[in-house]
């Protein structure tokens, strides 16, 4: 069932002007907040070490993945491992 809701929903945004909107403002809103986050983080460092818009939209796509992932198979990882898989990420744009 989610398989079909999700590919129904992601050809709806290719032709649906209205979906195609909200999707684009959900996640242009979704990688400001990132991006607003990781921000924070790189002033703690008080150091430029990565590109904050594209930091947001690979911090986003991973969080999009290991999403799909554990909709399509639970068991295969806890969310706890998901959180550890993104701060490892995030630590490692900080340089640690």
């Amino acid at each position: 069932m989610f398989l079909r809701s999700g590919w129904c929903f992601g050809a709806s945004i290719a032709t649906r002007k209205d979906i195609q909107r909200v999707q684009s403002e959900t996640y242009h809103g979704y990688v400001d907040l990132l991006r607003g986050m990781l921000a924070d983080l790189e002033r703690e460092t008080g150091e430029l070490r990565f590109n904050l818009r594209l930091a947001a939209i690979g911090l986003t796509a991973l969080i999009d993945g290991l999403w799909l992932e554990w909709c399509l198979e639970p068991d295969n990882f806890e969310p706890r491992e998901a959180v550890q898989l993104c701060e490892a990420w995030v630590d490692r744009l900080e340089g640690r």
